[in-house]
């Protein structure tokens, strides 16, 4: 811009030394400006790269624990419905079948019964 003020006489005096080193250093700044806002675009793309992986990540590991948290929820609903089923059949069990104890009492008394009567049978064969 200096430069062509300078040939059409607008800055009177200057020198074509003076605007030549003017020039350069309003290159010499456009260029280091060019410079730090390419760095400042790789380090804020960088950041952001950085910061979606950060949060995709944290997602993942919330979905992750709500997905625990419902397979734990599922284990102990089933978990009290086996137990429910297991006393149910507890319950079954007593009512319906003998305990070995009582069944060997019970063997015992019909034992004896039936050598009362096979004794009675005797006698009265006898008489």
């Amino acid at each position: 811009m200096l430069l062509i003020g300078a040939s059409l006489g607008i800055f009177s005096g200057a020198s074509y030394a003076q605007d030549a080193q003017l020039i350069s250093t309003d290159l010499l700044e456009t260029a280091v400006l060019v410079i730090a806002g390419a760095v400042n675009l790789l380090l804020g793309g960088t950041a952001f790269l950085l910061w979606e992986s950060i949060r995709s990540t944290r997602r993942a590991i919330e979905a992750e624990a709500e997905h625990r948290q419902t397979a734990e929820e599922r284990i102990f609903a089933e978990k009290l419905r086996i137990e429910k089923e297991l006393d149910a059949h507890r319950q079954y069990a007593a009512s319906t079948f003998v305990r070995r104890d009582d069944y060997h009492e019970d063997i015992d008394n019909l034992k004896s019964l039936i050598q009362q009567i096979i004794e009675r049978l005797d006698r009265k064969v006898d008489k």
